[in-house]
């Protein structure tokens, strides 16, 4: 397709500007500037800054370089070579690794180095090294997000930790009384444990394991209505960990798997828009759930012949264990959940739990429990009703009684939570 030559400042930060496209060698390449544009931008300091292209430029799709961006390649003539050669190009003032240009096309590496100079100003002071690669050997590179983020040359420079100092604060810590920390069971361990195979597996994943939105991009996609904020607390943070949805490819679990990141669009928008679809109108952890029992459940006849692991075996064991309910037991699923944790995890009694449902009743209405009005109010029936109550003990000593066990670490964590009660899974990946 044609390509936009002329984009703003914003388009190209976001990325959502018309560019050409490209499938050369097996590779999925989005093209920026075709050879004789000019391509110009803004510098760190400023400064504005423009060249005529030499080559085709652009970058291959889903993948990321070590700026966080899509690896950049310049295309070359010889198609035919069975050589690639990556440039581990340094910022000129520094000489410290700064990002890869790959040159694709070139039959030998002074080709590479005369056509990897050509698009830059004379002078130009940012190529530190170049490297040649085999087609297949630089294909299991690109591939690989932890090896694209470090120079392929060793002997280029790259910039080192800033030390930790030690604070010089000598004013008494205060302590801060802990709240409740939300525990999470074995079967949540284990459905977070699944390599997602589908970008709506991996979102579920990223909410489950305490991920959030940033409060900027709540706002901008659901709307500033109190109420339906509060309802939606469990999805996004004011913390600075909370991820920021044009930045997804910096997301761990995307990292780990970009290519689940395909065909959602050309841009980061697209993306953002294509995360938020999956999570609209999920009213909390139990939606979650029941959203990834659905996409991870496998049926007797696929599994026949096959040895389930120990998660697949547990997540396998709870979902029939929550169908196998009859009308005779009364009990919402939801509600069975809440009790294993309540007794087992946190030894509760009865009483513990009806007195937190007198006295709090937003503990069950908020992440992870999330409970509509109509099933706290059958909780609170079962609280008031020493059969029904007998009747939840056999459930849960006969179902997982004795493998749900909770993580004490992330309970003891509980005091530094956000406000939705629970502890962000991001750190520094945002």
């Amino acid at each position: 397709g044609q390509v936009d030559l002329r984009p703003t400042e914003a388009e190209k930060k976001a990325g959502n500007y018309k560019k050409g496209h490209l499938n050369l060698l097996g590779f999925d390449i989005s093209i920026e500037n075709p050879a004789g544009s000019v391509r110009s931008g803004v510098s760190k300091d400023g400064t504005k800054w423009s060249n005529l292209m030499n080559n085709t430029y652009g970058y291959f799709r889903r993948t990321e370089g070590k700026d966080g961006d899509q690896v950049d390649v310049f295309i070359g003539d010889n198609l035919d070579s069975d050589a690639v050669y990556v440039v581990d190009q340094v910022d000129p003032e520094t000489g410290v690794f700064d990002e890869h240009k790959v040159m694709l096309g070139f039959n030998s590496a002074e080709s590479a180095r005369e056509n990897y100079l050509a698009n830059y100003e004379p002078g130009w002071k940012g190529l530190g090294a170049i490297s040649k690669m085999s087609l297949e050997g630089f294909k299991e590179w690109l591939g690989d997000a932890k090896r694209t983020r470090k120079p392929v040359d060793p002997n280029v420079p790259v910039k080192e930790k800033e030390e930790q100092k030690p604070s010089e604060d000598t004013r008494p810590v205060k302590k801060v009384k802990k709240k409740k920390g939300w525990p999470m069971s074995k079967a949540d361990e284990a459905r977070l444990s699944r390599e997602p195979q589908s970008f709506e597996e991996a979102v579920y994943q990223f909410f489950l394991g305490g991920g959030r939105i940033s409060m900027a991009d709540y706002y901008r996609y659901f709307g500033r209505n109190n109420s339906e904020r509060l309802k939606n607390i469990w999805m996004y943070s004011s913390k600075p960990n909370a991820i920021k949805l044009d930045l997804l490819n910096e997301v761990s679990i995307f990292q780990y798997r970009p290519d689940l990141l395909i065909g959602l669009g050309d841009g980061a928008m697209d993306q953002a828009n294509a995360f938020v679809d999956v999570i609209r109108g999920m009213g909390g952890k139990n939606d979650i759930i029941r959203e990834l029992d659905r996409i991870q459940s496998r049926t007797a006849e696929a599994l026949e012949g096959e040895d389930l692991t120990p998660e697949e075996k547990e997540i396998t064991e709870f979902t029939d264990d929550v169908e196998n309910l009859t009308d005779e037991t009364l009990l919402d699923p939801d509600l069975l959940v809440i009790f294993e944790l309540e007794l087992n995890e946190l030894g509760k009694s009865f009483a513990d739990i009806k007195e937190t449902a007198e006295k709090e009743p937003e503990y069950f209405y908020v992440f992870p429990y999330g409970l509509s009005d109509k099933q706290f109010n059958e909780l609170k029936d079962i609280l008031n009703d020493t059969d029904r109550q007998r009747q939840v003990k056999e459930l849960v000593e006969k179902g997982r009684g004795n493998e749900i066990t909770g993580q004490g670490d992330q309970a003891e964590r509980g005091g530094e939570t956000d406000e939705s009660g629970t502890s962000g899974e991001e750190t520094e990946e945002g």
